[in-house]
């Protein structure tokens, strides 16, 4: 159903595109006859939530962009109520800034309901001027960001509610008419597009123990959290929109103390990342811990538009500018913006005194532009256990609690009754020297809307921070993630459901009362709304390796987790669709779930990313010119990476061949096409790709990747690109000659390219291909695109010194198919010495501090992907085996019920950052394609293969989703025979393959028997 030319987009009276608003929306209604269907059209900038008669019906619009508007359809037949009045209730937060998932437009609500009536007649209701609205004040708006890919932290006002969502609420003065922006096709959003995906999950999940019952108590100190975006910047540029060399930013105060002290700094991580360091008094602040003298200091932050950070001491701390600005109220100055190209950030960090700050337009923070930020005020509290006390030895062991052997009070009764849904409650009660604190522990990850049930004082505070990790260092908060809400409680029994979609494990909770003397807490209910994308496990795998077996399905759930309105990269840090990432989970996701209908989604929402229309958001220098697909979508932060481009181009051969959905590669293909010729475009004049001022990334490594240069990954990827571009030309050609023509051209542009690796990026004296060519025609490609586009220009030493040989590049070399064959065997040791296990995680800014002679290592459990896919194709099956056990085992080792981001790095003392992301679920699929060995033969999986890898396992069973149907399969290896039986769904046709010989799968036939090793 689409929109009629009735309805209109509508707003309140105020600014258009306001900083964290809330506003809620009401149409009240009669059905004076029995209702055969209510149909409701509704989107909303930036998000709603819909309510009718009270019910809380949903959430939406997925992302999208801008010019193709999502909006949602929902049947509310069953809610509505004939001869009553009925309401429909709409709650929208407008973020009034760009996200990783959010291009910035303005505030506005579109809906339409279709009343069809059982007599035959039927009524429209729009959005228009006889809806009212007013402001939300059940949340607070000056509140920090979550982080700069999502939206600001969650502070609730519950005694601000009024049951405005029911039928029976009488509007006050405050509600007005709605004011109509315009008709549907009003820009920004100039087309409206349904989602074309169901709606995510709202499962219920219990928590499973309370691992801490404690006091919390702030530490003396003073804590500072702002946001000047609104102020200094303009929002309508992208998140990096600027000009080139005004991007310096800079937060200045003197810290004046009577006496000299030390000073422990607490972040809440900064919520961009672009920080360049911290100092007092010209010196760098590295283990957040410098000493102050007795009067003023001056204290430095540099890079970071979000500055949050405690600085805890008992000394009195006077925080003034005075002395910075003419403004004897500033308690801080904003400095910028300066060129972050040149030393400034350097003499920034270097001043000792005001008069050594380098020259900049200063602006006056004053006191009352701090913000309540709850990351910083419950990462700064510091506990202790009375005798009623407990915490877990997994907490208490590496972060001590103070023990308070004379305090005898009760803190709780019945402490784990919350856990569960009934009549039973846990009594929390208050206490004179300090807040409650409860650790609450769901067994495993999950994301979602956590809900919280209770009665309590009027005003009492409920503090949540949400993580994801406890390691051989304790709590592991979320880095540069506040992960946490703030909820005051209205008097008497309340329910609370978080409004922000959340990834976590564990809970704290810190309870304050309004007084000591408060009457209890009664805590009946804490759970998780799950909320992903709805799958069923059609996917099996399980075989005489119980870790195999288990490492399968931990993956299978990491990707399911990371399955959103579109794939993301982890539930909890980002939320992001990263196009790169979106590939390999896609895969796992097709022999876990079946769910091709998400992958159909992001591979058109990533084509749409081509649109020009992106320059809004793009800096001045790469403005007007044709960039690829961006690598993540839809966001605010114009950004490239040419792997995850040209994954995606992988992404759409991979999903036709999984589909056999010839009319969406039909749909796609343009894109591709379009993609692809703007990629030779940025040919070099000796035939390599050269992209300026993109992102060049492939694992989380120390790789030689700059952001320009002729990468040899790019160029490898690029040829197995247009490979497969040319196979979609065929498919698509039927009787029409430019895809029959393109088909060559791919192939010839294809094996241009290839010579072009073969000629430059090889290095005949390490016996590999190098990160990035570095030779003197390299440096004046350099100089040239530093010259047109402004962008860093190294000197000629240090561009040559740059030189990396990596596990990576020569990975992809082998996997692309670029190598001839005499440099096959000398470069396969550097994939398979990824079974040594040196993993380090990393990053390619950091590759100057490896020897320039070391083979640069994988990084993280993302590249093992590829590592894996070039293993077997050489037909290395034990090593990858090998891999899968000891390297996804461990993290089954050390507790993990998702797998992670990256493997340690050398110097964070946690495993990971982020202990769930989709990237990381490849044993899911080797394990079900190889392993199993269960793939198609023809697209579609209309003719199927089956080709088992035993690797010494004496048996394997499992099932594969396909769209005709699943496959079973179990294969037994015993006494040198392979038994294999097999069932495959109506009207397809098989094929089993072993050594090389193939044997027709015959009809009727499900049990197969096979010499192991057959003439």
């Amino acid at each position: 159903m689409d929109f009629s030319s009735l309805v209109s987009w509508i707003w309140d009276a105020g600014e258009a595109s306001p900083r964290n608003f809330w506003l809620r929306l009401r149409r009240s209604f009669e059905c004076p006859t029995a209702i055969q269907r209510a149909t409701l059209l509704i989107t909303a900038d930036s998000r709603y939530e819909l309510y009718v008669n009270g019910h809380d019906a949903g959430n939406g619009p997925v992302r999208s962009f801008p010019w193709a508007y999502s909006y949602d359809e929902y049947d509310i037949t069953s809610w509505l109520h004939t001869g009553q009045e009925n309401v429909l209730a709409a709650r929208v937060t407008h973020l009034g800034d760009h996200s990783f998932q959010y291009i910035r437009g303005r505030g506005g609500f579109l809906c339409e309901l279709l009343l069809e009536f059982v007599d035959g007649t039927s009524r429209r209701l729009v959005s228009d001027a006889t809806w009212r609205v007013s402001p939300d004040p059940v949340f607070v708006r000056a509140v920090p960001r979550i982080c700069v890919q999502q939206g600001f932290e969650e502070q609730y006002d519950a005694r601000t509610e009024d049951g405005w969502r029911d039928p029976s609420y009488v509007l006050s003065e405050d509600w007005q008419p709605a004011t109509i922006i315009g008709p549907v096709g009003t820009s920004p959003w100039d087309e409206l597009v349904p989602r074309g995906i169901p709606f995510l999950t709202r499962d219920v999940v219990q928590p499973t123990k309370v691992l801490a019952l404690e006091l919390a108590r702030q530490r003396p100190g003073v804590g500072w959290s702002f946001d000047l975006r609104h102020r200094v910047r303009d929002l309508s540029l992208g998140l990096r929109g600027e000009p080139l060399g005004t991007r310096g930013v800079a937060f200045v105060t003197e810290l004046i103390v009577q006496q000299p002290c030390q000073v422990t700094l607490v972040s809440a991580s900064s919520a961009d990342y672009e920080g360049r360091g911290i100092s007092c008094s010209g010196q760098r602040i590295h283990n957040n811990i410098f000493d102050l003298q007795a009067g003023h200091n001056l204290f430095v932050i540099a890079g970071t538009e979000w500055p949050a950070l405690s600085f805890q001491t008992t000394e009195d701390l006077t925080f003034s500018a005075s002395r910075l600005v003419d403004d004897p109220t500033a308690v801080w100055v904003y400095l910028g913006s300066f060129d972050e190209r040149d030393d400034t950030y350097q003499r920034l960090l270097a001043a000792a005194t005001p008069d050594e700050l380098p020259a900049s337009e200063r602006i006056a923070i004053a006191a009352a532009e701090n913000m309540e930020d709850i990351a910083l005020i419950t990462r700064a509290q510091q506990f202790a256990l009375p005798a009623s006390g407990f915490c877990d030895a997994s907490i208490a062991g590496p972060q001590p609690r103070e023990f308070l052997d004379s305090s005898t009070a009760v803190l709780a009764e019945h402490i784990s009754a919350f856990l569960h849904q009934d009549a039973n409650y846990t009594l929390l009660y208050p206490q004179s020297n300090g807040d409650l604190h409860i650790v609450v522990d769901f067994g495993r990850e999950v994301v979602g809307f956590p809900v919280l049930e209770l009665d309590a004082p009027e005003g009492t505070i409920v503090d949540a921070n949400f993580f994801e990790g406890i390691d051989a260092s304790g709590i592991f908060w979320t880095d540069m993630l506040r992960n946490t809400f703030r909820y005051t409680c209205r008097a008497g029994h309340q329910t609370f459901r978080s409004h922000q979609r959340r990834g976590y494990r564990y809970a704290s909770l810190t309870f304050r009362f309004p007084t000591p003397d408060s009457a209890p807490i009664r805590l009946y209910n804490l759970h998780t709304l799950l909320n992903t994308y709805p799958v069923e496990r059609r996917g099996s795998f399980a075989c005489s390796d119980q870790l195999l077996t288990s490492i399968w399905d931990v993956a299978a759930y990491t990707v399911q987790l990371c399955m959103e309105d579109t794939y993301v990269d982890c539930p909890a840090y980002e939320q992001v669709f990263w196009v790169g990432d979106a590939r390999n989970s896609a895969l796992s996701n097709a022999v876990a779930f079946g769910a091709y209908d998400l992958t159909t989604r992001c591979l058109l929402l990533t084509g749409q990313s081509l649109s020009r229309r992106l320059d809004a958001i793009k800096p001045p220098h790469l403005q007007g010119q044709a960039h690829l697909t961006t690598d993540h979508v839809a966001s605010g932060w114009f950004s490239q990476i040419p792997m995850w481009t040209f994954l995606w181009i992988w992404n759409v051969w991979e999903h036709y061949e999984l589909t056999g959905d010839r009319d969406i590669l039909a749909q796609l293909y343009p894109a591709v096409r379009e993609c692809l010729q703007r990629s030779l475009a940025f040919l070099s004049p000796r035939g390599l790709i050269n992209f300026p001022d993109v992102w060049n990334l492939v694992d989380w490594s120390a790789m030689d990747l700059t952001r320009d240069g002729e990468v040899t990954s790019s160029n490898a990827l690029l040829v197995e690109s247009l490979r497969r571009a040319a196979r979609m030309a065929e498919v698509l050609s039927d009787n029409s000659s430019q895809p029959q023509q393109e088909v060559q051209q791919y192939r010839e542009a294809a094996e241009r390219i290839y010579s072009a690796i073969n000629a430059y990026c090889w290095s005949e004296e390490r016996g590999a291909y190098v990160d990035t060519v570095r030779d003197e025609q390299g440096y004046q490609y350099h100089q040239a695109l530093s010259a047109e586009y402004g962008t860093h220009l190294d000197d000629r030493a240090t561009f040559l010194a740059r030189t990396r040989i990596s596990e990576h590049t020569n990975t992809l070399v082998l996997l692309c198919n670029c190598a001839p064959v005499e440099r096959v065997e000398r470069i396969l040791p550097l994939v398979e010495a990824a079974q040594q296990g040196n993993f380090i995680g990393s990053s390619p800014d950091q590759a100057s501090k490896f020897a320039a002679d070391a083979i640069v290592p994988v990084g993280s459990p993302w590249f093992l992907f590829f590592t894996a896919e070039t293993l077997f194709a050489y037909n290395r099956i034990d090593t990858v085996i090998s891999l899968i056990r000891e390297q996804w085992g461990r993290m089954l080792e050390k507790g993990a019920t998702t797998f992670w981001e990256t493997f340690p790095n050398l110097t964070s003392p946690h495993w990971s950052r982020s202990l769930c992301h989709g990237w990381s679920a490849a044993p899911a699929y080797f394990l079900s394609a190889q392993v199993l060995g269960i793939q198609p033969a023809n697209p579609g999986y209309s003719h199927i293969r089956i080709a088992p890898h035993t690797s010494k396992l004496q048996w394997a069973r499992g099932t594969v989703p396909t769209p005709h149907g699943d496959i079973t399969l179990s294969w037994t290896h015993q006494h040198a025979t392979l038994g294999i039986e097999v069932s495959l769904p109506p009207g397809t046709t098989g094929e089993i393959i072993l050594s090389n010989t193939t044997y027709p799968i015959t009809p009727n036939q499900t049990h197969y028997s096979f010499p192991l090793h057959p003439a």
